[in-house]
């Protein structure tokens, strides 16, 4: 409750701007892992930019301003996405294909492996596309809406150690590569407005006392993305990369039932 999703048109057309709000508000702070996903350049954030659902252990939210301990960007709250461990779920392999209306498939594979040391991984890729739609118009009259499909790719490697008793270490890849019309551009009703972005984050990260109260952990990691919006508005052409590198620390502290305190730094 609280939580919504606006897409600025269907999917394909929105660009990768689908906003995440929180009790009303678009300034959301998005967390993979407890990484910023968010873009350096702008704030913002897109629903389209999360990782798929086949490596996603839960999503915790935060509702509420969270800026005391998240930094800028958390005034509506802040939304955790936790990634599956490999070394958890053991070995298991998942396949997903569907198929659906305007020539729409979607196709998901998820493998995950572990051994006796520890030591776990896991490979999650997505394959998504559909073809222009059709729409009734002011006549009544089915009408195919040109520029109105897309195809995104993904692919997750995730990879991680447990070290002593209570300890893990890991490594993160995400690649996304989504390409996809807008045919509420600013041509017109049918535009051949494009986009096409591509992302490519990558992650290390230590935690400590995982299962105690007095857990910690520490990573660094760089987010990259290429955004190219095509138009034959030269106006409108639009070809930039936002890069972020960051380093994060976090330490919690219980003194008692009632008193605890969490500390942190963000570069």
């Amino acid at each position: 409750p609280g939580v919504n999703v606006l897409g600025s048109g269907a999917k394909g057309s929105s660009m990768g701007q689908d906003k995440i709000l929180l009790n009303g508000d678009e300034r959301v702070l998005v967390l993979v892992d407890g990484r910023r996903m968010n873009l350096g350049s702008s704030g913002n954030s897109s629903a389209d930019w999360l990782p798929p659902v086949n490596a996603i252990e839960r999503i915790e939210v935060l509702k509420g301003g969270g800026s005391a301990l998240y930094g800028t960007d958390a005034v509506g709250g802040v939304i955790n996405v936790i990634m599956k461990k490999g070394s958890e779920i053991g070995n298991h392999v998942t396949v997903k294909a569907a198929g659906g209306s305007w020539n729409a498939e979607q196709y998901a594979i998820s493998v995950s492996g572990s051994n006796d040391s520890g030591l776990g991984l896991i490979v999650s890729a997505t394959k998504e596309r559909r073809g222009e739609y059709k729409f009734k118009n002011a006549n009544g009259k089915s009408q195919m809406l040109k520029n109105s499909g897309y195809d995104d790719t993904g692919v997750i490697v995730k990879l991680d150690q447990k070290v002593g008793e209570d300890n893990r270490i890991g490594v993160n890849f995400e690649h996304i590569n989504a390409d996809g019309g807008s045919p509420f551009g600013f041509s017109g009703f049918g535009t051949t407005d494009s986009h096409k972005r591509i992302s490519n984050n990558v992650a290390l990260r230590y935690d400590w006392n995982e299962s105690s109260d007095e857990k910690g952990y520490v990573q660094v990691y760089k987010n990259y993305q290429h955004a190219h919006f095509r138009s034959p508005v030269a106006s409108r052409q639009s070809n930039f990369t936002d890069s972020t590198i960051g380093i994060e620390a976090q330490q919690n502290f219980k003194f008692s039932d009632t008193d605890e305190l969490t500390a942190g730094l963000e570069y």
